[in-house]
């Protein structure tokens, strides 16, 4: 009898989960877990519980993914299962890469790709690993993740769209952070075709909200507030019907950004203010850096510059903490740029120092024209090895990576790294 209900309570919130009723679901399957945890039938259990972490992550609790991918773990290391293992493992990575551990994520993104026969947990992985390198400013790598993430599936020959979307949206972050807007468009529009392109038996609409998103950021970079505004509504409105808790605190910071770039100060800071407060609540670090980094920008418009800087200080000393080199060299850019507005021009040369260390240790150099990437708006290529050169270049590549003999040689800054 209580099996026959854990079943139905089981099946009653896959139907609400494809309904996006998140929380419905989740109430159900807790329901059930308590049922499961006077019998203890590890099997069921441990899938049980692969629902919640799941459910769980598409709300934005990612401390439950853990504490629920935890007693996976558990689960998996009882029964001896590699299957389990794996499953545990990248639920563990997600869990982490939302809040910002990316060292973590590593760790267990890279256990799970240790147990060969889970290709399709496999290109989830690679998702993952992707984002986590974003995280740590290791773009190469993040290239490489989600070309492998994309690639074709062993059996069948056929990327899953949801892969392909998610990949997508990762790409078109990189390109935004480099200023090469063209591409980053590109890859969004790609993901909204795939979405509203998707199989009936498939819910993609949920990947919708993410891909507006990013595709607001982008046209907010090009300065048409209108369309990024509208972007942004529609993606919030579908956020908060089915309490997506990261996608609102994206859109609070992105309609903040809009407000802000306007001028409108008096709007931008309590969006600000709101944005933060579910990063926080969440957990999710990256996303408080971008915000403090927002309001920090905010405050200079107004010329309170020792406010400004006081922000700056929080959001570089969270980028420290995770490791985001990238977030450490904007945070520095301003910091002597402030310096600089109160004359302190001895202090501004210690950050202009640190950013040109940091620069160099990003490798943020097209490898052909040695001019620094992302600095203007600017088409981008990524050549196999996942360094990034300008398009403009890409006809001078030919003579670099071929040696007299006609050998291919790594490209230029692969040769420049190992030197």
């Amino acid at each position: 009898m209580g099996q026959k209900i854990v079943k139905k309570e089981v099946e009653k919130g896959l139907k609400y989960y494809s309904e996006q009723q998140m929380e419905e679901a989740i109430n159900e399957w807790l329901n059930a877990l308590k049922r499961i945890n006077k019998t203890n039938p590890d099997a069921e259990k441990f899938n049980l519980l692969g629902l919640l972490c799941t459910a769980y992550y598409d709300v934005g609790k990612y401390r439950e993914v853990l504490l629920y991918s935890d007693q996976q773990f558990d689960i998996a290391t009882v029964l001896n299962d590699s299957l389990m293992k794996a499953e545990a493992n990248f639920n563990l990575a997600r869990g982490n890469e939302r809040l910002s551990e990316f060292n973590k994520t590593l760790l267990y993104g890279k256990r799970c790709l240790e147990y060969k026969k889970t290709t399709d947990i496999h290109k989830y992985v690679y998702l993952c690993l992707g984002n986590a390198y974003i995280g740590i400013s290791d773009f190469p790598n993040a290239f490489k993740c989600f070309e492998n993430a994309v690639g074709h599936d062993e059996n069948n020959g056929v990327c899953e769209k949801q892969v392909e979307i998610i990949a997508c949206v990762g790409l078109a972050h990189i390109y935004t952070l480099f200023k090469d807007y063209e591409t980053a468009t590109s890859h969004c529009e790609r993901a909204l075709d795939l979405v509203r392109t998707g199989d009936e038996n498939i819910n993609l609409l949920k990947y919708e909200r993410w891909v507006q998103v990013e595709l607001s950021i982008v046209n907010l970079k090009l300065y048409r507030f209108n369309y990024a505004m509208e972007l942004c509504e529609d993606a919030m409105k579908t956020a908060m019907k089915y309490t997506d808790r990261y996608i609102q605190a994206r859109c609070l910071l992105t309609f903040a950004e809009i407000h802000r770039k306007r001028n409108d100060f008096e709007r931008s800071y309590p969006r600000y203010e709101s944005a933060f407060s579910i990063y926080n609540d969440i957990g999710d670090r990256m996303g408080q850096i971008e915000v403090l980094s927002g309001m920090s920008k905010a405050m200079i418009g107004i010329r309170d510059y020792s406010q400004a800087l006081e922000l700056n200080e929080r959001a570089l000393a969270l980028s420290q903490k995770i490791g985001s080199k990238m977030n450490m060299l904007q945070c520095r850019r301003r910091m002597a740029e402030l310096n600089m507005f109160i004359d302190k021009s001895e202090v501004a040369q210690v950050h202009n120092g640190i950013v040109q260390a940091l620069i160099n240790d990003l490798n943020l150099y097209c490898g052909i024209c040695s001019e620094m990437l992302g600095e203007k708006p600017e088409q981008l290529d990524t050549i196999p090895c996942g360094h990034l050169i300008h398009t403009r270049c890409v006809p001078h590549l030919a003579r670099y990576t071929w040696g007299r003999k006609g050998r291919k040689r790594p490209c230029p800054t692969c040769r420049r790294n190992s030197s």
